[in-house]
């Protein structure tokens, strides 16, 4: 801690050779030698020799990356085409955030140089649109239309054909195309998620009828059915989300909970859902659910809240339906330990967007090494009941924006003007904070609690046999 503001202008060399001098293996020193370097760099008004700029470029690169201000946007901005391929990313989205206008027309004029591949270069310009949007400052029509072409480019080629997507939907560009990839079925299910997110929020209004197609394609994955009928139901127009609607009825239940449970976020939306139930077209019971019982509750309107009584009156409560699906569990495993190499595929396929283990997945919500140890009928109440037992840090936040919507999820960070969340498809929602009304915390898991219309008790009862063993 003394080393912020003790020690004279040789204090940034000293912490330098003494993180030089440390074991490699020794991560705990060298971070916290990292952290003390970051702390002076901050705090101090030292002149880094060049020398020791040239022979620990990567290091200062680091621990500035974690001093916010225009000094280390402009250390970073002059370093950039030097620093390690790696770094490069992390520095052009602090540049775009922290940089002043010298240090942001630099970075401009770095980024249309020649030597960059076209996937560095697009890689680059999605982190400068990020950094951009959080400084709320917009990328010059250089940028713009230097985006645009590379992502015209990148996806003509299948290598190169994620990248050109998600260039394209930072720069809100190239919307034909990604609305065929989107339609393609012969595309991979990864690339038409991709291709759909990068069309933005607008994607409903402007592509309604890609995404009634899709929605309505009982052959199309589901998770990319459900984020098409998700955007249709999140439209302010009442056409585009009477759309949704219309073919509610005939989707299975559980893509009709995951549309009820947007449904119910908004008043508008949400009276539509209880004339969807009233006509019998959707099942009362999706108003039993909780997700869609607390988000109702949210709306704090008192004609919805009568006409939900009774349209349930009489409906047993979703948790009965919950306790037999955990017996169906419990008894599925008497005996079994499960299918490992087929746990593994389940897990990839319905949990790594948001755990990890052994290394595999994404660290969203909890990491899940040892959780295994809980037994099978405490993991088939996480799993199907996600809510039941939420530890305070994985609660979900609800914000209410003005303009009527409320967005949900697990909070993953604070940056600048935006807040970021990340949905019950471990995608990140980014909000600004401007439009922001209302923002609580609720008693919900963002984990998504349909997981058992979508595997069987056999199913979880493999993926539970993965979970206990990992590297198998």
């Amino acid at each position: 801690e003394s080393a912020m503001t003790t020690g004279g202008p040789g204090m940034v060399q000293a912490l330098l050779a003494a993180r030089d001098a440390a074991a490699p293996n020794d991560d705990h020193l060298r971070h916290t030698l990292l952290i003390a370097l970051r702390n002076r760099l901050a705090a101090a008004e030292d002149v880094i020799p060049n020398e020791s700029v040239n022979t620990n470029r990567n290091v200062l690169v680091a621990a500035y990356l974690g001093v916010a201000g225009p000094k280390a946007a402009s250390f970073l901005s002059a370093e950039l085409d030097k620093a390690a391929p790696a770094l490069r990313p992390d520095m052009v989205r602090h540049v775009a955030r922290h940089g002043d206008d010298a240090s942001f027309k630099a970075l401009v004029a770095s980024l249309g140089r020649d030597g960059l591949s076209p996937v560095e270069r697009g890689q680059l310009l999605v982190e400068m649109e990020k950094g951009a949007t959080q400084a709320g400052r917009k990328p010059p029509e250089s940028i713009q239309k230097l985006a645009e072409s590379q992502a015209a480019l990148l996806m003509e080629q299948p290598a190169t054909r994620l990248v050109g997507i998600e260039l394209a939907g930072a720069y809100r560009s190239k919307a034909n195309n990604l609305a065929a990839f989107v339609a393609d079925p012969t595309n991979s299910e990864s690339l038409r998620l991709a291709a759909l997110r990068a069309l933005g929020a607008d994607a409903a209004k402007a592509w309604t009828g890609v995404l009634a197609k899709v929605l309505a394609d009982s052959a199309a994955p589901v998770a990319l059915r459900q984020e098409c009928g998700v955007g249709l139901v999140r439209s302010d127009k009442p056409v585009v989300r009477k759309v949704a609607g219309d073919a509610i009825t005939a989707l299975p239940s559980g893509l009709q909970d995951a549309l009820a449970r947007e449904m119910a976020a908004r008043s508008d939306s949400g009276t539509e859902l209880l004339e969807l139930v009233s006509k019998g077209k959707v099942s009362a019971r999706v108003l039993r659910d909780r997700v869609v019982s607390t988000r109702i509750d949210a709306l704090k309107n008192p004609a919805i809240a009568k006409r939900v009584t009774d349209l349930t009156a009489g409906i047993p409560l979703a948790d009965a339906a919950i306790e037999k699906r955990i017996a169906a569990v419990r008894a599925a495993a008497v005996g079994k330990s499960g299918d490992i190499k087929h746990g593994k595929e389940l897990f990839a396929k319905h949990c790594a967007a948001c755990h990890q283990v052994a290394g595999m997945g994404a660290r969203v919500g909890p990491q899940l090494d040892g959780v295994a140890l809980r037994g099978v009928e405490r993991l088939a109440e996480d799993v199907l009941d996600p809510s039941r037992n939420v530890d305070q840090a994985f609660r979900t936040t609800v914000i209410s924006l003005k303009n009527g919507r409320i967005v949900s999820g697990l909070l993953l960070r604070e940056e600048g003007k935006t807040i970021t969340l990340a949905d019950v498809m471990g995608k990140d929602v980014v909000v600004l904070a401007e439009d922001i009304e209302d923002r609580s915390l609720s008693p919900l898991s963002p984990m998504p609690a349909g997981m058992g219309d979508r595997v069987s008790p056999t199913d979880l009862v493999d993926l539970f046999g993965y979970l206990a063993a990992p590297g198998g």
